[in-house]
């Protein structure tokens, strides 16, 4: 019967996992996700940023989603260090606003509105 991690062989991921629990304890699971989220949708606004795709539209989520992406050099820090480095509130903003910018875009295949914009 193979081994399934279950003997008394000792648990090689032990490392990562009494990370995840720190920081889980450290700093609470729903910062976790709002960091992750916000890391998401950074990555997310960058890529369509650097193919030209704008909404038909331009909102105040748009505005400020495509503010904060922009200001995220991502040759000098990760996305999770930048979003880190956000404000409280600047954060809390541009998570509410995310969701917005996300369902403008979602309209739109990105190739055709990447056409608009040429």
């Amino acid at each position: 019967m193979p081994d399934v991690g279950f003997g008394d062989a000792p648990y090689r991921g032990e490392q990562r996992t009494n990370k995840a629990l720190a920081e889980i304890a450290d700093h609470g699971l729903a910062d976790l996700m709002r960091r992750d989220a916000a890391v998401r949708v950074l990555v997310l606004a960058r890529r369509l940023a650097l193919r030209g795709c704008v909404p038909d539209v331009e909102t105040a989520a748009e505005t400020l989603v495509r503010g904060v992406a922009e200001g995220w050099d991502p040759v000098a820090i990760t996305a999770a260090e930048y979003s880190d480095s956000l404000g409280v509130a600047t954060l809390d903003a541009f998570l509410m606003a995310s969701r917005a910018w996300a369902a403008a875009h979602a309209g739109t295949p990105a190739m055709v509105t990447q056409a608009k914009a040429a």
